[in-house]
């Protein structure tokens, strides 16, 4: 009879302990839409023109692409579009995008880069670079974040 009491009141004590009286959000949270937006520039490269893309190390040509984006944390008017042609012997030019040239902008944090890079090339490749800056909300940055790792 003993035993069967203490097993009794085990389970009103678990069922105590594991009852909420208010959910986690009443606390005094702020809620998302009180957050600012996070800042977030997204970059694309598109290969124009390249007749050495078969021998080219492929890899060093994005990690230099992406080297001389990395201090751009702004992108003034929200986007740029501009061609970054990797030049034999190790330098950069940097060009209005192909078409209406009224239409590239290179933005100044670009020129912050000593515009070198250390692909092997017989002949120029030509990229199409893109800057897009977008405002998100914190959850979602830090969920992508997340998901990315």
């Amino acid at each position: 009879m003993r035993a069967a009491a203490t097993g009794l009141a085990f389970v009103v004590v678990a069922t105590v302990s594991c009852a909420r009286t208010k959910p986690p959000e009443a606390v005094g949270t702020a809620s998302a839409s009180d957050e600012p937006p996070v800042s977030q520039i997204v970059t694309s490269f598109v290969v124009l023109a390249c007749p050495d893309a078969r021998k080219m190390n492929a890899q060093r040509a994005e990690t230099a692409l992406r080297q001389i984006l990395s201090p751009c944390d702004k992108v003034p008017g929200g986007r740029a579009h501009f061609a970054a042609t990797l030049m034999p012997g190790g330098r950069i030019a940097l060009a209005s995008a192909p078409g209406d040239p009224s239409d590239g902008v290179v933005p100044l944090c670009v020129l912050q880069h000593t515009l070198t890079h250390p692909v092997a090339l017989e002949r120029p490749c030509t990229f199409d670079v893109r800057l897009e800056a977008r405002q998100i909300r914190r959850a979602a940055a830090t969920a992508e974040a997340t998901s990315a790792n």
